[in-house]
């Protein structure tokens, strides 16, 4: 790894633990459930997939591999979104337990953005710069457009339950 990779993920690390610092409660970020749903869940559909633990001997299937287990991310990262939004939905007669729930479901977006930003992406285009394949749309460009959009219109959708919700439970 060359020094500008390294100062550029020390330099992203640091400026996102800032903001989480600067936030306040710094141990909010860290949810149990979500690193479950997002990392294990990925893990298990790239395995169940034959992206992790194959020998691969060519760059083409070491693309093949990183494209799953960037797919797997996004996938599981949207039914942590999902899973987030039912239990808030389940429970909006009690206001307690509405925090967590929306918590998971904002948790699961930040957690697979930052898998992807930092693991995933970096070897998806690291196999696509040595395949020559710079004129290829690969995954990894897509995901970048089109993942913090589905993140953002689903911690939006999760805002307007808890702001309805809010309005119910006043009833």
């Amino acid at each position: 790894m060359n020094k500008a990779k390294i100062f550029g993920y020390s330099l992203f690390i640091f400026l996102i633990s800032f903001a989480i610092y600067l936030g306040g409660n710094s141990l909010a970020f860290v949810d149990v459930s979500t690193l479950i749903i997002v990392i294990g869940g990925s893990f298990a559909i790239s395995v169940a997939c034959g992206g992790v633990f194959t020998r691969t001997s060519t760059l083409k299937e070491r693309q093949f591999r990183w494209q799953t287990v960037t797919l797997s991310v996004v996938i599981m990262t949207l039914i942590g979104v999902s899973i987030g939004i039912v239990m808030l939905l389940s429970n909006l007669t009690s206001p307690d337990s509405v925090g967590p729930a929306m918590a998971i479901s904002i948790l699961t977006c930040f957690t697979g953005l930052i898998i992807l930003i930092m693991v995933v992406i970096p070897n998806l285009d690291k196999c696509t710069k040595e395949l020559g394949n710079y004129c290829e749309i690969s995954i990894a460009r897509i995901v970048l457009i089109g993942f913090p959009v589905m993140c953002v219109f689903f911690t939006y959708l999760t805002l307007t339950i808890f702001i309805a919700s809010l309005g119910y439970l006043k009833q």
